[in-house]
């Protein structure tokens, strides 16, 4: 089964949770992400540990870093855990185009990925 999600996500000046999945055991998706605004957008991809928020690499990485306006990042997320999610904000506000996908052997009637925000 391969599940693709692409939308748009507002990124207002307050940081805030831009989109989180879950999903059953480990994480691993191709991801991309367009800042459709006019501002540059901050982010940061975190994983759930069961306790806390973490964040996923560090700053200057694929998954820590800045989206200058028309700008597009393309990277696989990968994480031992089931759920991770992206913070963000944009001093003036922008707009966050996303797309992600994730192919999986799913038995019938088994969960898929979902995706909130």
């Amino acid at each position: 089964m391969n599940t693709l999600v692409d939308d748009v996500q507002t990124v207002t000046d307050t940081n805030l949770t831009l989109f989180s999945t879950i999903q059953q055991g480990a994480t691993n998706m191709l991801v991309t992400l367009r800042n459709l605004g006019t501002n540059t957008i901050t982010y940061v991809f975190q994983e759930f540990d069961g306790m806390s928020w973490n964040n996923i690499g560090t700053i200057g990485s694929p998954t820590y870093g800045a989206l200058i306006p028309g700008q597009v990042v393309l990277l696989q997320l990968v994480s031992s855990y089931a759920q991770v999610r992206v913070q963000g904000y944009a001093s003036g506000g922008s707009a966050l185009g996303f797309a992600l996908s994730r192919y999986l052997n799913r038995s019938s009637g088994g969960p898929a990925m979902l995706v909130s925000y």
